[in-house]
């Protein structure tokens, strides 16, 4: 069974040089372990959000993050702690030399802000900047400027609502994670449970995060009710590796007539995936 992978080699000498806002060391480094963009430490941090989270503490920060995400870290990647964004933390340090350099490189402002608060990022920043007591701050002014409808990113008058995910109750924990790990591809995020049992994981592909668990006995709900709909860029491909990786297959690719490509999949507690994109161009 796949688990959390281990620490870098060199995550501590990166982290190092981001504390001690050594851009070019980070740079050098980066582009002999390119995989560092998104290595996490023994707390399942990456070093984007392990920035965010120190903020102004760290000279020459948003060069730092700038290098990071040059590199290829992932903007939005979560913390393991709350399930924040990079984005998230450093609004709500006020920090506002940073959050232009994230929303550059495609910060999403619909994410859930994570467990300390209930809403998107950009809910967060409307509460923020309707602080009655704090109107003629020079950083609420500027997030509230960063947050506006000329930069692409209004404070909305209706509050959005981010992406789902769906959480897959599963008959055997185990087993469950090992399928979706080692047969469909995806990548543990994060485990919990108790000190006696995991039962609990996040997993995610691409753009596609899941959550398995445990049914516990109390939860009347059944395993294997779920199906779902997840988009991908190439249809054939991906079917193609799933099928020689004994997915049991439900429905072939096939055109649709709304303009996708699609098959379905079925995992071994009864779930349904079904997979779509565009239909590829014809050849000349």
């Amino acid at each position: 069974m796949n688990s959390p992978s281990p620490i870098h080699p060199k995550f501590e000498v990166a982290f190092q040089a981001i504390d001690a806002g050594e851009v070019e060391q980070l740079r050098e480094l980066l582009q002999t372990s390119p995989e560092l963009a998104n290595a996490r430490d023994d707390d399942n941090q990456p070093l984007l959000i392990c920035l965010a989270i120190r903020g102004d503490e760290v000279p020459r920060r948003v060069e730092l993050a700038r290098t990071l995400l040059e590199a290829g870290a992932k903007v939005d990647a979560r913390s393991s702690e709350d399930e924040g964004t990079a984005l998230a933390y450093v609004l709500c340090s006020e920090d506002v030399e940073m959050i232009p350099v994230l929303l550059e490189f495609g910060a999403d402002v619909h994410a859930s802000f994570g467990e300390e608060f209930d809403g998107s990022v950009l809910d967060a920043a409307d509460q923020l900047c309707q602080d009655e007591d704090r109107t003629d701050d020079d950083e609420i002014e500027a997030i509230r400027e960063l947050f506006s409808e000329a930069a692409g990113h209004p404070i909305p008058t209706r509050t959005p609502i981010g992406a789902a995910i769906p959480v897959l109750f599963v008959s055997d924990y185990k087993a469950g994670l090992r399928y979706y790990c080692e047969v469909l591809g995806f990548q543990i995020v994060f485990e919990d449970g108790t000190d006696e049992e995991i039962s609990y994981a996040c997993i995610e592909r691409g753009g596609l995060q899941l959550h398995l668990s445990k049914r516990w006995c109390e939860d009347q709900r059944h395993v294997g009710n779920l199906s779902i709909r997840a988009a991908c860029e190439e249809v054939d491909p991906l079917y193609e590796e799933l099928r020689s990786n004994g997915v049991k297959i439900r429905r072939e690719p096939k055109d649709e007539e709304w303009g996708s490509r699609e098959f379905q999949i079925e995992d071994p507690d009864g779930n349904w995936i079904k997979f779509f994109g565009p239909i590829p161009e014809e050849e000349d």
